[in-house]
């Protein structure tokens, strides 16, 4: 989807927030929206995401805009965030910088894992405990009533038992991401930022403050 293909008065309610417009493209990568667009403007250049209707992908969408500042620094900011229509559209600061590359070696890693490092220092106020997730044993069930080649090489009886542990293990108020892999990481020159923060929670980090 293009940016002419939102409704002219999605486009407005846009434009109300950033002023004129003054050109896009479209993004191709990922599929968690409607619309991931470049838009310059007379002030700045934005990275803007749209969904149309609720759902997963909006409440990713909303999580972003809304948890974001959790991870000030790190993940991009917000510029704004508008709801018309059945759509929902938020900005952000643009991010420029290449993906990580995470295979062993690799002189990224060490700077991965400090930045990595630095969102486990932060409080993960306000967000779901990660262990609830793992305390949720619907998603196991499903997969086990699956026919059992449909994962082949996994016992999903067995891995639905070692699940049963593990939200004691993840549990914590640290800040978490849950989501990362290579393309997360922005890098250019000394600086790292991690970004698509649909999918925060609150869980263990690798860092406890002291008592």
């Amino acid at each position: 989807m293009k940016w002419n293909d939102l409704p002219t008065q999605v486009r407005d309610a846009v434009e109300a927030h950033t002023g004129p417009i003054i050109s896009t493209s479209a993004v191709d990568e990922g599929d968690g929206c409607d619309l991931a667009a470049v838009v310059d403007t007379d002030d700045e250049r934005l990275f803007v995401k749209a969904v149309h209707g609720e759902g997963r992908r909006a409440r990713w969408l909303r999580n972003e805009h809304t948890y974001g500042h959790l991870a000030a620094g790190i993940a991009p900011s917000t510029r704004f965030a508008c709801q018309l229509d059945g759509w929902l559209l938020v900005g952000f600061e643009h991010i420029v910088g290449r993906p990580a590359n995470l295979a062993p070696g690799s002189p990224d890693l060490p700077r991965v894992g400090a930045v990595v490092d630095s969102i486990a220092r932060r409080p993960g106020d306000n967000l779901r405990p990660l262990s609830e997730r793992w305390r949720n044993g619907k998603a196991w069930a499903e997969l086990k009533a699956l026919p059992a080649d449909t994962f082949p090489g996994w016992d999903i009886a067995a891995a639905a038992r070692h699940a049963s542990a593990v939200s004691e293990a993840v549990a914590g108020d640290r800040l978490i991401h849950t989501d990362l892999h290579a393309h997360q990481f922005m890098i250019a020159d000394d600086r790292i930022r991690v970004v698509d923060w649909g999918w925060p929670a609150q869980g263990a980090g690798w860092w406890t403050p002291r008592s």
